[in-house]
């Protein structure tokens, strides 16, 4: 199983190129018992994680060995 990874990648944001963190971990898709959050906040004391909208899924890859790698 790959090992989680952060890393500064450029998206496209109307005609300019912006860099954004992005995170990228792999989960087993059979474990529904498992709940994973990617916390992020501006000054450590304020925290959100996904459901808002500066947290966006950029992609799914479902591996053969039953596991999914989501950034």
């Amino acid at each position: 199983m790959a090992q989680p990874a952060a890393a500064i990648n450029g998206f496209a944001h109307g005609e300019n190129l912006v860099d954004y963190m992005t995170f990228t971990y792999t989960r087993n898709r059979a474990a529904d018992d498992v709940l994973f959050t990617v916390p992020i906040s501006p000054d450590l004391q304020n925290w959100i994680s996904e459901g808002d909208a500066s947290i966006l899924p950029v992609n799914r890859i479902e591996n053969e060995d039953g596991t999914e790698t989501l950034t």
